[in-house]
């Protein structure tokens, strides 16, 4: 599985590492740049209109002098001027409703009478250019981690998904992709192996469509050979009464050999349709009650007796009714056709702290200890004649791992036991 919180912590910790710095920088140009700067021309404008206020206040003596001098004066200096008199009237006013960077206002005596100055300066040519530098400084700052940035995403993440689609592109015209690094903190190729490992999966269940498909084929042809070849000779030879009957009775027996067959793969292909479990809260008693009435009457008749063990357990199980009869079935199928008659297939019900414990034994010869592990996968069979029956082990296998339990094999002294474990349903399962 991808490491999908790793690489989302390592992207956001590799983008908040970018804010970090670029706050950083910009701290650190504001503090020994921007502001000593700033306050550089803010004490330079203070000092220039304390100028002109001195100025005003030792140059205007008369009052008929106001106008003329100072519109004179804020012309030649850059500065606004508004004077109010002691009852807040407006003697002067240039100013045109700009915005200001500084303004200073000081009480002046002119013929001895108390007048309000204000002094503004409008002209900040020292602070646009600093802000000027400010952005181009900010511009330059960004360019310098976003290259690196661009760099490092292209080879961490453009082109490794630029080879991911090219892996897509090529497997559609049958090229299988393969596995990249993933010990050099490239997480993204992780997305490449797994794809890779999902490749792996569908081709392997190509082949296993195709082995089934070819088992198919080989186990019907044979039987079909022969039923085709008695078939011909009952039409064109004269047969006696014993003769036609016991061809007859051969074409009966494959018939029943291709129908096991296709039974078999019919239920792998309803397995594989019908793969979502639709559980359900029984009682271990009656599932085997019900494996006992389905399977009793046929068993006898082959001369084949079955006994259910279950102690008087009686437990609640959580499963899906209708696969775990399949699960049984399969087991019982598979010991019929290695046990005679008067054979014997044993259910045994046990249990421990959590789990139920099912063995079915049956008193044939049991297998080769080097097989027991293979009985499991789709396919196998020992005998080598027919592939097809190796189905019905592994559909057993499915289903009990989907119901979270475990399957196994062994022999004993009464021949092949198959065990398989399920949990024991509890009603705080429920929470």
């Amino acid at each position: 599985m991808i490491n999908n919180v790793s690489f989302k912590k390592k992207t956001f910790s590799s983008l908040f590492i970018f804010i970090l710095l670029n706050i950083f920088i910009l701290m650190s140009f504001i503090s020994f740049i921007f502001i000593p700067n700033f306050l550089g021309v803010n004490n330079t404008a203070s000092e220039h209109i304390r100028d002109q206020i001195n100025h005003i206040e030792n140059n205007l003596n008369e009052k008929r002098q106001i106008h003329d001098f100072l519109t004179q004066l804020s012309q030649n200096n850059n500065v606004e001027i508004i004077l109010r008199n002691q009852n807040n009237e407006i003697i002067f006013d240039n100013t045109h409703h700009r915005t200001t960077f500084l303004s200073i206002s000081e009480l002046i005596t002119i013929e001895n009478e108390v007048f309000l100055l204000t002094v503004k300066n409008f002209e900040h040519i020292s602070g646009g250019a600093l802000l000027i530098n400010f952005l181009l400084f900010q511009t330059f700052v960004l360019l310098i981690l976003y290259i690196p940035f661009l760099f490092l995403s292209d080879v961490k993440v453009l082109t490794p998904i630029s080879n991911i689609i090219k892996d897509i592109r090529d497997y559609k015209f049958g090229i299988k992709p393969s596995k990249r690094d993933v010990t050099k903190g490239m997480d993204i190729n992780k997305i490449q192996n797994e794809f890779v490992d999902l490749v792996e999966t569908i081709e392997d269940e190509k082949a296993k469509q195709t082995r089934i498909i070819a088992s198919i084929s080989h186990d019907i042809k044979t039987p079909l050979t022969t039923i085709m070849g008695y078939t011909d000779r009952l039409k064109t030879i004269n047969l006696n009464k014993e003769d036609r009957k016991k061809y007859i009775n051969k074409i009966y027996d494959k018939s029943l050999i291709m129908k096991e067959i296709i039974e078999g793969f019919d239920d792998y292909l309803s397995h594989n349709i019908d793969s979502e479990l639709k559980t359900e809260i029984t009682t271990t008693s009656k599932l085997l009650e019900e494996i006992k009435n389905n399977f009793s009457d046929d068993l006898k008749d082959k001369g084949i007796k079955l006994q259910i063990n279950q102690n008087e357990l009686v437990e609640n199980i959580d499963v899906d009714v209708s696969k775990m009869q399949r699960v049984f079935s399969n087991i019982i199928n598979n010991s019929v056709r290695h046990i005679n008659k008067k054979g014997v297939i044993t259910i045994t019900l046990e249990k421990t702290d959590c789990d139920l414990i099912f063995k079915i034994n049956d008193n044939g010869g049991g297998i080769k200890e080097n097989i027991k592990e293979q009985i499991f996968e789709p396919l196998f069979t020992t005998d080598k004649s027919r592939t097809i029956s190796g189905l019905g082990l592994s559909i057993c296998k499915e289903i009990i791992n989907m119901h979270n339990g475990s399957i196994r094999a062994y022999n004993e002294d009464q021949g092949l036991t198959i065990e398989f474990i399920l949990p024991i349903y509890f009603e705080e399962d429920k929470l």
